[in-house]
């Protein structure tokens, strides 16, 4: 009877956690803008799901006690997003500061989803160890093609380099930054 619940909730745990592993070096690129449904969305919903049923099976089991490191988790991770939020409002630009204050909310969610799944369940981390090896490596090899083809002399249109990063800018060598927006960047994603 509650099984197909349960193979439901595996199902949407995972596909939540990896999704979201996946979206984090690849959210910049144009043609995920173009897809009808938002991927971050649903697995924004997915991870909300699964953490809530974690939640709810361990204080059925366990008790509000039990949910004590939770608490403390969770209010430390609403300090920036309320930091945020106060400062928005002697913002010199307040969309601009409300948007960045709700971005940081659905990361500091997220974070919180992600806790809450991998402590009740400590075999997921190699499903996220994998995914973060796999992106990784598909992240790299979209960087060595990029430093290849730039070297090759092959267009912008397909390397997806700026203008900015190519060997014919300020280097004799591509700066390559893969997926992300910047060089920088791209080398703080693989630290």
């Amino acid at each position: 009877d509650a099984l197909p619940i349960y193979r439901s909730l595996y199902f949407i745990e995972r596909f939540g956690i990896m999704v979201t592993i996946v979206l984090l070096p690849l959210d910049r690129l144009p043609y995920l803008h173009r897809i009808p449904f938002s991927l971050g969305v649903i697995s924004f919903v997915a991870l909300l799901i699964a953490a809530s049923w974690r939640l709810w099976q361990q204080l059925q089991k366990q008790g509000l006690q039990s949910l004590r490191l939770h608490f403390v988790v969770a209010a430390l991770l609403l300090l920036p997003p309320l930091s945020y939020l106060i400062s928005s409002a002697s913002a010199i630009n307040r969309d601009v500061a409300y948007h960045a204050t709700l971005t940081l909310a659905l990361v500091c969610a997220r974070a919180f989803f992600f806790f809450v799944l991998l402590k009740a369940n400590k075999d997921l981390w190699l499903l996220v160890r994998k995914t973060i090896y796999v992106v990784t490596g598909a992240v790299v090899a979209f960087g060595l093609f990029q430093y290849f083809f730039d070297t090759w002399g092959v267009s912008t249109a397909v390397t997806d380099l700026k203008n900015c990063c190519t060997s014919n800018s300020t280097y004799v060598f591509p700066r390559v930054h893969s997926t992300a927006l910047e060089p920088l960047y791209f080398d703080h994603f693989l630290m």
